[in-house]
């Protein structure tokens, strides 16, 4: 009858409005789960698992066709003082502010938070030192000035590890694990400054490592 197909519809439309509804839940908690697992929770920049993904991307270690790229490993010199002076949530303040500040001198490359007090910049297709260079001061001129958090004017500096990888015999981890090298020897020399790798790191490191198990 007439009422009993109306009634139908109704149900229908009903069934398809709770399925909307449900769809756009769905949605909207796919995009919450995507957040967590892919951006900072602090700065909201991308984190060490997109970084990753994205070096992986861009490097295509395991492709003929490997691009070349830079990545610019940057910590925080003394970064844990202000936090025991400050406390924890000045700290967090503090790096939202690196972080913005870093997006505004990115250009073309991606800044991605990777935890703590520790950013990284990746720079695609690109092994010019001479610019890579002139990305390294920027970011160093950044911290030439004090940063204003919770109306307190704090100076800090940074350490930064470069690395360039201009070929396909390089894995994601042994990358990472160069950058960071170059990052600590920044670090021996006394901080706010960036230092290239060099082969003689790795080295030297490995050279300190058999001298003390021996």
């Amino acid at each position: 009858t007439y009422e009993q197909i109306a009634a139908s519809e109704e149900i229908l439309r009903n069934q398809y409005e709770e399925l909307e509804v449900s769809r756009d839940i769905l949605q909207k908690n796919e995009e919450k789960i995507r957040k967590l697992a892919y951006f900072d929770t602090i700065t909201g920049l991308p984190n060490r698992a997109w970084i990753n993904e994205k070096i992986n991307q861009v490097a295509s270690f395991n492709d003929k066709t490997f691009n070349k790229g830079v990545i610019l490993f940057i910590d925080m010199d003394n970064f844990k003082l202000i936090n025991d002076t400050f406390g924890h949530q000045f700290g967090d303040n503090l790096l939202k502010i690196i972080g913005k500040s870093l997006m505004q001198i990115k250009g073309e490359s991606h800044v991605a938070s990777i935890g703590g007090d520790e950013f990284i910049i990746l720079l695609e297709s690109e092994n010019n030192r001479e610019k890579i260079q002139l990305l390294a001061k920027k970011v160093l001129e950044l911290f030439d000035k004090p940063f204003l958090v919770d109306f307190v004017d704090i100076k800090i500096s940074v350490s930064m590890g470069i690395y360039i990888y201009t070929d396909n015999g390089t894995s994601l981890s042994e990358l990472l694990k160069s950058v960071d090298m170059a990052m600590y020897k920044a670090k021996e020399l006394g901080g706010n400054r960036y230092c290239f790798f060099e082969k003689e790191m790795k080295e030297n490191i490995e050279k300190k490592f058999i001298w003390e198990i021996n």
